[in-house]
């Protein structure tokens, strides 16, 4: 058997070729979504910092529950107490014109960041303590930390890349 022929519109003696009629929509359309380094890191770097914050904070208050410094409802109540705040960031980030190009790898490191720490307050929510028993909770804050971490690392190894 062979494949069935292509659809084309054009040939050029032997290629055939299929033009996009919408191209230049589509291309209208990609590009306004796209925004300058500036515009990029304006709306990105308060989202960035204010979500850094939140990824300390929840990093501490699990050390000080899990150290016995305060106790498991104590740590939960904290956590709730910001997830809101913590879920419109996240959200927020998710709209956010494309970066250039060339910044794809920092947007990346930082989106990641960004559900990572979504995810360490979402454990602790009232949705997650339904989902989620205790020590699974207590293990996926854990591997969030390590994470939060490591892609902590990436973010300022393509911060540097960019500036």
């Amino acid at each position: 058997m062979r494949p069935s022929e292509l659809n084309y519109n054009d040939e050029i003696g032997e290629i055939k070729i299929f033009w996009n009629d919408n191209y230049e929509i589509q291309k209208e359309n990609y590009e306004k979504y796209f925004s300058t380094k500036e515009k990029y890191l304006e709306t990105l770097e308060p989202i960035l910092d204010k979500m850094l914050n939140y990824g300390r904070m929840a990093i501490d208050y699990f050390e000080q529950y899990k150290q016995g410094s305060i106790s498991e409802s104590t740590f939960i109540s904290k956590m709730q107490e910001s997830e809101g705040k913590v879920t419109e960031l996240y959200f927020k980030s998710g709209n956010i014109p494309f970066p250039p190009i060339e910044w794809e790898d920092y947007d990346q490191a930082c989106q990641s960041v960004f559900a990572i720490v979504d995810n360490m307050f979402l454990y602790f929510s009232e949705e997650g303590l339904k989902t989620w028993p205790k020590r699974n909770r207590d293990e996926l804050m854990q591997n969030a930390i390590k994470h939060y971490y490591e892609d902590l690392e990436k973010v300022r190894f393509e911060e540097k890349k960019i500036h």
